[in-house]
């Protein structure tokens, strides 16, 4: 992957791991908050909050509601199934899937097996998923049932999920493996791509000191707690994503997935439609109507 350029001063968790895959990599970008960012990967955050409260809500959707002991189970199950595939430590998972209570259980199940997802955004031209999957050197895809026809296969092994984050299906025959990955935080957490407007899309690398620098201050700065919602109306291929998933499950706080027909039409976004809360986080994004 293309080598981008690194400025630790900026923004915790703007900056990004960055080296050509298969190259050698530059120094691990500083972290700016040490004394108060405990060493752990931010998944691992996750899996605390279901031992802490299992029956807490985690992700709801139009789709149904999901406890954190759900999570954690449908995630441990999919790490379970990545790792029979060979994955682990620096190897990059396709995340081909729409935005969705699948698309997060996919993200961190991908984590809880040491891998790296790489989001990518069905409604995207089908040239440039194949480009991202081909440049990362992704063997394995995690998707869900109603995209398998369009997914970039190429010999790629295949996850499928249903619409809540349950495996439908694999290609996998081979033992699942109970054994839990070693991951630190200089491992990668996830790779994301650039729009490529201005030519070749660039994968850059972040890592989980990165990510887990990124959910440290986002949750001092927004103050999260336990009791908050927070919205997920990003694309999955859209590193806005991250900011809206990790720094609320990792606190404990409940994630609702919006509905395209809420999304693209706000009107409709009355109070009923949206979980009750103590405080509710809406993140909006820039439109076209914003420029």
């Amino acid at each position: 992957m293309t080598e981008q350029a690194s400025n630790p001063d900026q923004t915790p968790g703007s900056t990004a791991r960055k080296a050509e895959r298969g190259g050698t990599r530059g120094r691990e970008t500083p972290d700016p908050i040490p004394d108060r960012v405990p060493d752990r990967c931010v998944h691992e955050f996750v899996s605390q909050k279901a031992e802490e409260q299992p029956d807490a809500v985690a992700i709801t959707s139009r789709h149904g509601i999901l406890s954190y002991r759900e999570l954690e189970l449908r995630g441990r199950e999919l790490a379970k199934q990545l790792r029979a595939f060979g994955v682990g430590p620096e190897s990059v998972v396709g995340l081909y899937v729409r935005r969705s209570m699948a698309s997060v259980v996919g993200a961190f199940g991908i984590l809880k097996s040491g891998g790296a997802y790489l989001p990518l955004d069905p409604s995207d031209p089908e040239n440039r998923s194949a480009f991202m999957l081909e440049d990362a050197g992704v063997s394995v895809v995690v998707t869900e049932r109603s995209l398998l026809e369009k997914v970039p296969r190429s010999g790629r092994k295949i996850i499928t999920l249903d619409c809540t984050g349950e495996i439908a299906d694999s290609d996998s025959g081979a033992t699942i493996l109970e054994s839990p990955a070693s991951v630190d935080s200089h491992h990668l957490a996830y790779v994301i791509y650039t729009s490529g407007s201005t030519g070749t899309p660039k994968g850059v690398e972040v890592t989980h000191a990165n990510l887990r620098n990124l959910v440290s201050w986002h949750q001092s700065a927004f103050q999260v707690t336990p009791r908050d919602r927070a919205t997920h109306l990003a694309r999955v291929g859209f590193d806005a994503a991250v900011w809206e998933i990790w720094p609320y499950l990792a606190a404990g706080a409940s994630l609702h997935v919006v509905d395209d027909a809420i999304l693209n039409d706000p009107v409709h976004c009355k109070p009923g439609s949206l979980p009750r809360a103590s405080r509710f986080h809406l993140c909006r994004h820039p439109s076209r109507n914003d420029c």
